[in-house]
């Protein structure tokens, strides 16, 4: 098991954390990840296999990071979830140039 950063990417400021994270909850299929919580500047959503993801902000960007993703599983994660986590935050959070 390993923990990783799979997509970083500039947004134009801090999130409201607590809007974002409802409207994300609001918008992602249940078989994507159920919301755990936020706080601290971050967002938490347990995804299938028990791997956990955390959306971290902080200096005017957002990193996505997988947590306890299984050996040899890694990529398969940050193909299908950094692309997904990137759009849902953009929607609400404009992304910088």
């Amino acid at each position: 098991m390993s923990d990783f950063c799979c997509r970083t990417f500039p947004v134009a400021g801090p999130p409201d954390l607590a809007d974002l994270y409802g409207a994300l909850c609001s918008a992602i299929p249940p078989q994507y990840a159920f919301g755990q919580g936020f706080g601290g500047n971050c967002l938490r959503f347990l995804l299938e296999g028990g791997v956990r993801a955390e959306l971290r902000f902080d200096a005017g960007r957002c990193q996505v990071w997988l947590l306890r993703c299984p050996a040899g599983q890694q990529q398969a994660y940050a193909d299908t979830y950094g692309p997904l986590f990137e759009e849902l935050v953009g929607r609400r959070t404009p992304l910088a140039n």
